[in-house]
């Protein structure tokens, strides 16, 4: 049996850069993820919430971030959210809206700098065997990359959600591509580094009294997307 953790963590909060001879793989069995991170990771953010951490990518001007609602449902209505960028710079960040059934949020900072947007791709497209790279801040170690392969797609994936309900997660994308607690939010990209899939959970396998635990077992799913956008631009537009 496995069990399915979704969940951010709390912890030291690092920072990391990746650089490299921008490169593209693209068919071939691993993506070059030096790459990859000199383009991507200037997107991707921790958020700190409630003494925990979760990771998120910017997906439109204006501060607008995309990560899962169970990293950011912590701070309740009014709590504190601090996005942290890549460059080490710190702000202060509010809730645009969420949809804890399908584990997504949209968060916003306030700022009139034009931050760099992580290219959407699209999860339609993928194919089984097709290597694919996470990137976020695992067990707080912001900055993180992380290479694989999709595993399976397909999966409507249950996990828990806020106020005790259960989330699904519509046609799961399956990673081998390590994900651990603080990953959560984060984005899964092709090799071209564009976005196909929000980071949101990992199969564990439960120690002797049946409780979840660990890290990664090489099993973790990304909310793909083409689902994931539709329900950002709503939470947007109408805040739900």
């Amino acid at each position: 049996m496995i069990a399915l953790v979704a969940g951010f963590v709390g912890g030291l909060v690092g920072r990391a850069t990746g650089g490299g001879e921008r490169q593209r793989s693209v068919g071939a069995a691993t993506c070059s993820a030096a790459s990859i991170a000199e383009r991507v990771l200037p997107t991707v953010v921790t958020l700190s919430v409630g003494g925990g951490n979760g990771s998120g990518e910017i997906i439109r001007d204006g501060g607008y971030i995309l990560t899962n609602d169970h990293v950011i449902s912590p701070a309740g209505a009014r709590g504190a959210i601090t996005v942290l960028f890549s460059d080490g710079r710190t702000a202060p960040a509010t809730i645009v809206g969420r949809a804890p059934l399908v584990d997504l949020a949209v968060v916003r900072v306030q700022t009139t700098e034009k931050l760099p947007l992580i290219e959407v791709g699209r999860s339609s497209a993928l194919r089984v065997g097709q290597p694919v790279v996470a990137l976020g801040a695992p067990l707080g170690l912001s900055g993180t990359v992380t290479a694989g392969i999709v595993s399976a797609l397909g999966r409507d994936i249950p996990v828990p959600a806020d106020g005790g309900q259960t989330a699904v997660l519509p046609g799961a994308v399956q990673t081998d591509a390590a994900i651990n607690p603080g990953n959560s939010g984060g984005p899964l990209v092709d090799c071209d580094g564009r976005l196909i899939g929000v980071n949101t959970a990992i199969a564990t396998v439960p120690n002797a009294d049946g409780q979840a635990g660990g890290g990664s077992v090489g099993i973790g799913f990304a909310i793909p997307v083409d689902a994931a956008t539709v329900v950002a631009d709503q939470l947007i537009s109408q805040g739900r």
